[in-house]
């Protein structure tokens, strides 16, 4: 028997076989077979109930660049009038 990996993105990950004796999976695997030939043109999706072929291939996580703002948060005139209100409000 084979286990079918599900990735984060839904996507086919690994397929494992494993011994028919086995009664659970680990979370995050399917034994729902794939109903169809796997081709290096096509890509395998899970829908929720079943696995369907796709042509889109997953999509690259995005990395966030470094950011870009100064080390120390700027102090505005704004920030200033709230301080002060508060302070006001709290004694």
């Amino acid at each position: 028997m084979f286990i079918y990996q599900i990735l984060e993105n839904g996507y086919l990950g690994e397929i494992k076989e494993i011994d028919d004796s086995i009664k659970g999976i680990p979370l995050g695997w399917t034994r729902t077979r794939i109903p169809f030939e796997i081709s290096t043109e096509s890509f395998v999706i899970w829908s929720g109930s079943g696995w369907e072929k796709t042509s889109m291939p997953p999509q690259e996580p995005v990395v966030p660049e470094e950011s870009i703002l100064p080390e120390e948060p700027v102090s505005t005139e704004s920030d200033a009038q709230l301080e002060t209100l508060i302070n006001t409000i709290i004694t």
